[in-house]
């Protein structure tokens, strides 16, 4: 399932850090609709896809990460 992700983030964006279980490593930051997030931890849990925890951040903490080299990627992966 794909999230949907704005040009301009508005007041139902969320910004999240998913980390892996396992390895106890980020394997994405990300962004989108808190509306979409939810259908999407809804579906993933019907199906028994787990093993990962969606961590919900703030704006500022996004953008440090996204500018930091702990994490990889652009948030629209």
């Amino acid at each position: 399932m794909d999230l949907k992700y704005f040009e301009e983030p508005d007041n139902d964006t969320r910004y999240y850090l998913k980390i892996d279980l396992a390895s106890a490593k980020v394997i994405k930051l990300g962004m989108g609709n808190r509306h979409e997030l939810l259908k999407q931890s809804k579906a993933e849990n019907l199906t028994g896809e787990q093993g990962w925890h969606r961590v919900l951040i703030s704006l500022g903490q996004y953008n440090h990460l996204r500018a930091s080299a702990l994490v990889q990627g652009d948030g629209n992966e």
